[in-house]
């Protein structure tokens, strides 16, 4: 085979990979919290980052060393918690993110698609300091969409992820632990139906005092092949592992700030980078 074809193969690859990573699920922080909040609503507006320098292949091999990703969001996040209609506490969210995905000579502006999330409490016990909450996110294709751009702030599909949290304090200890099956539903324009994903998430977090909380995170992504117009493409499952430090601190009595960092490793099949996430807190 010449060099030319091998060159258009990889290249070929490499873009495909692009337009699946560039529409894909960010894999972050959950948006909502394992640990109700106090009755009432916030605002959250959260800025994020993410750059991913790596393609990794089904083997967790590098795929091109010129490869470059790069995310800028602004989300503006609003939180309603009810501590009193139920018997245990609820919750409904909506985040509405705009910014700016970039790869090798393209680039998009704009909304990405909007997230509800609703979520319930089965365990509510500050007593005993347990939590145990059910809820689902859902995205909806509000985002802006290309079919022949490689980069797209929205996804062109509808995503569903039922969701299963856990929190327990001991001492000055917590420990969240959280379970996503993220579910995409078919893009019209390609015949690409995204395989289905099932995500843990764990956090174990020490407060240093009563308002400054160190953590770190530990995240694995698991992802099924991939659909094209009814056929599997075999060899295309998704794996990616995330660590990373979590900061916490309460600057007020309406006011949080968290930070977070994740980093990538042990991926393949899809982008390998980084992630950082601020986020403030504010009790309306």
């Amino acid at each position: 085979m010449s060099k030319n074809r091998v060159s258009i193969i990889i290249t070929g690859i490499v873009i495909s990979l692009i337009f699946l990573i560039s529409v894909g699920e960010s894999w972050a922080v959950g948006p909502f919290e394992n640990i109700p909040a106090e009755q009432g609503l916030y605002f959250a507006p959260t800025i994020s980052y993410s750059s991913s320098s790596s393609l990794m292949d089904k083997n967790g091999h590098k795929l091109s060393t010129k490869f470059g990703l790069n995310t800028y969001d602004t989300v503006l996040r609003f939180m309603y918690y009810d501590n009193a209609t139920l018997p245990q506490s609820s919750t409904v969210q909506i985040m509405l993110p705009v910014g700016r995905t970039e790869a090798p000579g393209q680039h998009d502006t704009g909304i990405g698609d909007t997230t509800i999330v609703a979520g319930y409490w089965l365990i509510d016990d500050p007593v005993s300091r347990t939590w145990l909450a059910a809820g689902s996110y859902v995205d909806f294709p509000t985002g802006s969409y290309n079919k022949n751009a490689t980069t797209n702030r929205g996804g062109r599909v509808w995503k569903v992820r039922p969701t299963i949290v856990f929190a327990q304090q001991f001492g000055r200890f917590d420990l969240e632990l959280t379970t996503k099956y993220n579910v995409y539903t078919k893009n019209v324009d390609t015949g690409l139906k995204k395989g289905s994903e099932v995500i843990f998430e764990e956090l174990i977090a020490y407060s240093l005092t009563r308002d400054f909380l160190i953590g770190m995170h530990l995240n694995e992504i698991y992802g099924s092949a991939d659909v094209t117009n009814g056929v599997k493409k075999h060899g295309s499952d998704v794996r990616k592992y995330q660590t990373g430090p979590s900061v916490r601190v309460v600057l007020g009595p309406k006011t949080t700030m968290f930070i977070d960092y994740l980093r990538d490793f042990a991926v393949k099949n899809t982008a390998k980078g980084n992630l950082i996430t601020l986020q403030l807190r504010l009790k309306l």
